[in-house]
């Protein structure tokens, strides 16, 4: 469970990325999650798979324009409820 900077309730991950995206913070709850699985195939680097982790590094390079929307549209959200 997370805290939902909304209400202070805690609240399952998945609602709030629902809740995120009904706001226009993010695309799609979809594209979070995408994004999520890149950044766990990162995480997860084996040195014996050059291969697979010169995916996961380029996949997570092709997302990052998305990541960087994203953080823009959580800090206008934030900005403009006195959040920030």
């Amino acid at each position: 469970m997370h805290k939902s900077i909304e209400k202070g309730l805690s609240m399952p991950f998945l609602d709030i990325l629902n809740r995120m995206e009904q706001l226009e913070i993010i695309n799609s709850s979809d594209e979070w999650l995408q994004l999520r699985e890149t950044r766990n195939l990162v995480a997860h680097e084996y040195p014996d798979s050059e291969k697979e982790n010169a995916e996961a590094l380029n996949a997570l390079k092709s997302q990052s324009e998305n990541l960087i929307r994203i953080l823009e549209s959580v800090q206008g959200y934030m900005a403009s409820r006195n959040l920030a």
